[in-house]
């Protein structure tokens, strides 16, 4: 019986606004440090986002690796990179931790030709066979297929990637033995995101299908920050050890124990997270929010405070009420301020474009360069937005191409007539003085 301690997405160094997260992060990693030495599991996951960001400072890097070397002391652990985490450091530092560290950091898709699938030998003698598939950025999608062969998709590589790692399982697997696991950082369709993940690597281009992932025990999955079992597979979202942001305000967060064993499907449980502060989100009056059990002790606040008129000293007001709170931010909000807006209320007149508010930004703010017509510049912009919305359309020259060669570019048809004065292009000054 093979016992896996699966967690993920810790993000260490968020902050929310003026609010540190330091506190809640060195909390919540012991208590998955405490939950990992209680259950005694064979193997600890970690299936990405180490870090909120890829440059983090010296206090993160401390605070997560001391908590992975506390993890490493109980059983071996394997950590993937998430699209938040230094992959370059994570490859450096792997290398200076060499093949017989406790703790395993894979930091980019490597084909199982390269690089064998990682091996865990269970106190019974089973055997947790691993694949492993950190964060695929599209970049890195050449770096993983030989050379010459050809990807139509980003899921079609993410296909083609786990099909690769499939093989690799089914090679040498002994039914009565193995016992198979597939770790990834991925967005897979049919998640329900908490609304705090990185929205351009979270959307619909970076998705993956839950057919892809291999047929394996159980999917430790990271990048999705609600925790979540996806479809009823092996596929398992732990989830972020704590609320990140007030997105996820609510969520009871966990991390997972899985008990397996050869040829028979896994049995998951969700170990409840609680050392870290909750998020609240209020709305209403200081007489409400001064109620007892309002706002949860120790809780990190966001309010907006029903006010008869305004006043510069409301978060001062709420931190007097409630001293045990930490105050993230609290706005007034005036009577009648929460009504819709009604249609009458703006003379008949339509919202400005894009265009229109670029144009009166620069007629006050005035350019750098006088020397070009604005109309010009406005043009450009135009034609940019409209080879955005059709990346694959044949119309002539890019907006970048008439730029440097100095043809203005028609607006496209339908477009809403303009009268702006803006322009900025420094090179017009050296080309003008040549």
């Amino acid at each position: 019986m093979a016992r896996i301690y699966h967690t993920a997405d810790w993000h260490v160094g968020k902050s929310l606004g003026k609010v540190s997260r330091r506190e809640d992060h060195v909390a919540v990693l012991a208590e998955i440090v405490e939950q990992a030495r209680e259950h005694k599991p064979d193997l600890i996951v970690h299936s990405g986002d180490v870090f909120d960001i890829q440059l983090p400072g010296q206090d993160s890097q401390q605070i997560a690796f001391r908590a992975l070397a506390a993890l490493g002391e109980i059983a071996p652990v394997l950590v993937i990179a998430g699209n938040h985490d230094p992959v370059t450091a994570f490859a450096g530092l792997a290398y200076l931790l060499g093949d017989n560290s406790r703790v395993m950091l894979l930091a980019k898709p490597q084909h199982p030709s390269q690089r064998p699938l990682p091996v865990y030998e269970t106190t019974e003698g089973e055997r947790i066979r691993v694949a492993a598939v950190p964060w695929i950025a599209p970049n890195r999608l050449v770096d993983f297929f030989s050379e010459g062969q050809q990807v139509a998709s980003y899921q079609e590589g993410v296909r083609l990637i786990n099909a690769a790692y499939a093989t690799a399982l089914s090679e040498d697997y002994n039914p009565s033995r193995d016992v198979l696991l597939y770790v990834a950082h991925e967005h897979v369709t049919g998640a329900i995101m908490s609304g705090s993940e990185r929205a351009l690597q979270a959307g619909e281009a970076f998705q993956s299908d839950a057919t892809m992932i291999p047929q394996v025990a159980y999917g430790a999955l990271g990048h999705i920050h609600k925790p979540q079992q996806i479809g009823g597979g092996p596929g398992m979202y732990a989830g972020a050890p704590m609320q990140l942001d007030f997105g996820e305000a609510g969520e009871e967060k966990s991390s997972v124990l899985i008990t397996a064993e050869p040829g028979r499907p896994a049995v998951i449980e969700r170990l409840p997270l609680t050392s870290a502060r909750p998020l609240v989100q209020f709305v209403g009056t200081l007489e409400q929010i001064a109620e007892p059990f309002a706002i949860p002790d120790r809780a990190i606040l966001r309010a907006i405070i029903t006010v008869d008129e305004p006043t510069d000293d409301l978060s001062d007001k709420v931190q007097a009420l409630l001293p045990d709170v930490t105050i993230e931010r609290a706005d007034p909000m005036l009577p009648g301020a929460d009504r819709a807006l009604d249609p009458g209320d703006t003379d008949g007149e339509t919202e400005p474009s894009v265009e229109e508010l670029l144009g009166r930004h620069l007629a006050a703010q005035g350019t750098k360069n006088q020397g070009v017509k604005p109309e010009r510049v406005v043009a450009v912009f135009t034609q940019l937005q409209a080879e955005a919305a059709n990346p694959g359309a044949d119309d002539g020259p890019t907006a970048v191409t008439a730029l440097l060669t100095r043809e203005p570019p028609a607006a496209p048809h339908g477009a809403r007539p303009l009268a702006v004065v803006a322009a900025v292009d420094d090179a017009e000054d050296e080309q003008a003085a040549a």
